[in-house]
């Protein structure tokens, strides 16, 4: 009887044992596939210029954001929190809620409107001219996250200083959205006369509303000398938050449905 009872159980657990093993036999030849997939040229381009597209076709006009801004400049400290609103008059587009931790002056807020009255929206990324997609290369998968390599070129940098940089993302494969991109140099260049950056890392990251494709955060760090004797070491990061579709520019059924169903905090 108990070794019948034994046997029962033994044979219970081989077969559980080999419903594990081939679960994840298919669960490792599924993520190898993937890998693979990724790992060519011409899937990798498609998909990044896909998603740069969905990026740059996201009117920032027909959303309302709120920015944190923080910055160091060779030790001086600012920071401020605003308000963009483009269903409002010019006059009342931007709003100035805080500065450097305290309630601005009406002077400051005067000052701040004239300074953003030519500014339609506060964010000006283009992807398409930052990545070059012939240079793509998938360096690692892990889960539906892509990581990839590109070369940078920016225009108002030119190209010999553009040759000193280097790229990488991160692309939501299941989403098909580009989740962070970063450009850090690879050695010290001269982004204009008797300058010179020893050290440049600039962070974007990404979150998708609908078939919106908005910026979350946006930070730099620089280091360097100017003309041989002043010092370059500044730092600063814009964080945006509570997006809210105020407009219809084509994409009114999905950024409404995100603006009402998801958490406007980023």
């Amino acid at each position: 009887m108990i070794k019948t009872s034994f046997f029962r159980l033994l044979t219970a657990f081989s077969g559980a044992g080999l419903v594990i093993v081939t679960s994840f036999s298919t669960f490792a030849q599924n993520d190898m596939d993937n890998k693979v997939k990724w790992q060519e040229s011409a899937h990798l381009k498609t998909s990044i210029a896909q998603a740069i597209t969905l990026f740059e076709k996201t009117p920032m006009k027909a959303f309302s954001y709120r920015v944190n801004r923080y910055e160091n400049e060779e030790g001086t400290e600012t920071s401020s929190i605003e308000l963009y609103s483009p269903h409002l008059d010019n006059e009342n587009r931007w709003e100035l809620i805080e500065k450097n931790n305290r309630q601005p002056t009406l002077e400051e807020k005067q000052s701040f409107i004239e300074q953003k009255r030519a500014q339609d929206a506060d964010i000006s990324v283009s992807l398409s001219e930052l990545i070059v997609l012939d240079s793509l290369r998938t360096i690692a998968v892990k889960g539906n996250a892509v990581h990839a390599h590109f070369d940078v070129q920016l225009e108002k940098l030119g190209a010999e200083a553009s040759s000193h940089l280097k790229g990488e993302l991160i692309y939501d494969a299941n989403k098909q959205y580009i989740q962070q991109v970063e450009v850090t140099n690879v050695d010290s260049f001269s982004p204009m006369f008797a300058a010179s950056i020893n050290t440049l890392k600039v962070t974007m990251t990404f979150i998708q509303k609908g078939e919106a494709i908005l910026p979350t955060t946006v930070s730099m760090t620089m280091k360097g000398r100017f003309a041989f004797v002043s010092e370059i070491n500044e730092t600063s990061s814009d964080r945006y938050s509570d997006y809210i579709f105020v407009g219809n520019v084509g994409i009114e059924s999905n950024a409404e449905q995100a603006s009402h169903h998801d958490d406007k905090s980023l």
